[in-house]
């Protein structure tokens, strides 16, 4: 509590230090109400104010907020550029990093990809080395219905009519194939055709 009050005396005697006016309009149109300088710097000036706290570069200033915050144009301009070198700097440094950061990221995927090709093959590998001889090592692919061959040959052939027998019915249907209900006990027919 004593510290809180030590600064915001240190503050109050900074601000009439510098002369600073308590309210004042950028060229930028923001308006600052309450202005209690922080920091000064040959760029510009960092203070709250009534809405928060704010930094105003010297060169979004009236000739006159200027002089009032103590502006040095010999140093403004140096100051300016190395200032803007530091900004340049640190966004060029955040770019490196982020495609360092990518290139990592996949230089992990791409490691993760070998290492799953690896236990595939050491899978397979297992697999041919148990498998009984004599037999496939591997299942033959199951064939989609996209992938099924549906000449007229194949299927002409499937209309060919079976030989009686099993329980079948040997009735045909309005369509000329056979009747594929089971044939009643004892007959060789279903209910419907006479069983």
């Amino acid at each position: 509590m004593r510290f809180a009050r030590l600064f915001v005396v240190g503050v109050f005697c900074l601000q009439i230090a510098l002369g600073a006016p308590k309210q004042f309009v950028s060229l930028s149109g923001d308006s600052y109400f309450d202005v209690a300088v922080t920091r000064r710097d040959p760029t510009g000036v960092g203070f709250t104010h009534r809405d928060g706290v704010a930094f105003v570069d010297f060169s979004n200033m009236s000739e006159q907020t200027k002089r009032e915050f103590g502006f040095d144009p010999a140093t403004y301009q140096p100051a300016f550029e190395a200032k803007q070198k530091k900004e340049l700097a640190q966004a060029e440094k955040a770019r490196i990093d982020a495609e360092t950061a990518l290139a990592a990221a996949e230089q992990k995927r791409i490691l993760q990809q070998i290492q799953l090709d690896a236990a595939k093959r050491a899978r397979d590998a297992a697999l041919v080395a148990t498998a009984p001889v004599g037999l496939p090592t591997l299942p033959a692919p199951a064939r989609s219905i996209a992938s099924r061959d549906y000449s007229a040959r194949d299927y002409s052939a499937s209309r060919v009519q079976e030989p009686v027998g099993g329980g079948r019915c040997a009735g045909t249907t309005k369509k000329g194939m056979q009747c594929k209900r089971s044939a009643a006990a004892g007959s060789a027919y279903c209910y419907q055709h006479g069983g």
